[in-house]
């Protein structure tokens, strides 16, 4: 951890419960991060001004008038505190059933339009990037990969001992904001998993990752699933789920309504897929291709099927190269 951004949002000062938890939770990660610049926002000592007619559109639109102009100011301000955290610790007591309004109102100038978030057709799409990715997986050809081509930090779970205090560890024992599980049944790492889950049959796959996934969560994260598991059941730590208030989405993948965005990021230089693809095989020959990507043969990361139309298309335009 490099900077710490701190938001306290509560009215009171003696005796509030969400500063104590907030210095408390600012003490725990400067202990392992004693040189990270700490900068602190008290939203209840000096608030930051509601948006009115008279500023509105300093933030949501294009400043014209001096109110407009500070209100712009402010909102660039805030943003950039925003950007230079690696780390956010906010403090947010709850008021009448919901978060302060001071609170609120920190939100409405940092969330703008162009700056913090971007509307698409899969609905708005946040650009506050380049945040922390742990990639865990006991191939090192694919470690290397992830490392060299998405500036990824790695992990093989065949040198740790416990997988949860490990990410625990390097997450200054808070745990990750979201864990993905990307694997699904055909897990490695439990011998246990293993047995019931794709020796014996017992569960619908190894739930290995899973397990992982809950347990290296931070209380209040999201747990992703996207890998495949069979249509019985799996024997999880549901209890673990419930106690942390975890957030589990799953989901097979949703491939037009992903399409759009995956082009878009292409065409904007995000993404460069032909540093992934690994392989170009014969549509003929797809069952070579899956025993040479399922075998983690031959340094495979992506495989592309050519059919023979697209072959023929080739060999034309070669042709006329020449």
């Amino acid at each position: 951890m490099k900077s710490l951004l701190v938001i306290n949002s509560s009215a009171a000062r003696e005796g509030s419960v969400s500063r104590t938890l907030v210095e408390e939770t600012v003490d725990r990660l400067l202990e392992s991060s004693p040189e990270a610049q700490v900068v602190r926002r008290d939203l209840g000592a000096s608030p930051i001004p509601h948006l009115t007619v008279e500023t509105l559109s300093g933030v949501r639109g294009q400043p014209a008038t001096d109110a407009e102009n500070a209100a712009r100011k402010l909102s660039d301000e805030l943003i950039a505190e925003l950007r230079a955290a690696d780390t956010i610790v906010i403090g947010a007591p709850m008021y009448n059933f919901s978060i302060p309004t001071s609170l609120r109102a920190w939100f409405d100038h940092v969330l703008r339009a162009g700056e913090t978030f971007s509307y698409s057709e899969a609905g708005p799409k946040g650009l506050l990037g380049g945040r922390r990715v742990i990639v865990v997986d006991e191939v090192e050809y694919r470690l290397e990969f992830v490392k060299r081509y998405a500036q990824c930090e790695v992990v093989n779970f065949r040198e740790v001992n416990d997988m949860a205090e490990h990410i625990k560890k390097m997450t200054d024992w808070m745990g990750a904001d979201v864990c993905i599980d990307a694997v699904g049944g055909d897990a490695a790492g439990s011998i246990a998993q293993t047995l019931t889950g794709r020796l014996m049959k017992m569960q619908a796959g190894a739930a290995t990752v899973l397990h992982w996934a809950i347990n290296c969560v931070r209380k209040g994260g999201n747990v992703s699933i996207v890998g495949v598991y069979g249509p019985t059941f799996n024997a999880v730590p549901i209890g673990n789920v419930v106690n942390k208030g975890l957030t589990i989405r799953a989901n097979q993948a949703s491939v037009k309504r992903h399409v759009p965005r995956l082009i878009e990021h292409i065409r904007e230089g995000r993404l460069n897929p032909k540093e992934i693809i690994t392989h170009r095989v014969p549509l003929e020959e797809v069952a070579d291709a899956y025993h040479i990507f399922s075998s983690k043969l031959d340094n495979c990361i992506k495989t592309v099927l050519i059919p023979p139309s697209a072959r023929e298309v080739q060999a034309v335009n070669a042709s006329a190269l020449h």
